[in-house]
């Protein structure tokens, strides 16, 4: 059974099991959403990030060709899947649990 992926309100995330990025941090349109936990890899078997669209998490691949794993879709979506080609391996790292949250702050926030 392939694992459903959902939007999903900000308010909702408990804030202790995520690392928020902002957009300020980055420069991207978007605050950005790790995963800081480690979500049941046998639930979910695509490395995803979230990115906060109009008080919505939309979930987005972390891929060589990202896309968005609803049906909503956000204007400047490609700027964001820029951002994730850029920092595609950081991102892959902290999504197997390679690198800390604080290191992979330092590789993608833009200083």
């Amino acid at each position: 059974m392939e694992y459903e992926y959902h939007n999903i309100e900000i308010d909702i995330l408990d804030g202790f099991g995520y690392v928020r990025i902002t957009q300020k941090e980055t420069g991207l349109p978007y605050d950005i959403i790790l995963d800081s936990y480690g979500i049941p890899k046998n639930m979910i078997t695509m490395p995803h990030l979230g990115v906060v669209v109009e008080g919505l998490v939309v979930p987005v691949l972390i891929d060589e060709k990202p896309q968005i794993l609803t049906d909503y879709d956000f204007v400047d979506a490609s700027i964001v899947f820029n951002w994730i080609l850029k920092h595609h391996k950081a991102l892959l790292q902290h999504w197997n649990k390679e690198v800390t949250d604080r290191e992979i702050l330092n590789k993608v926030v833009d200083c």
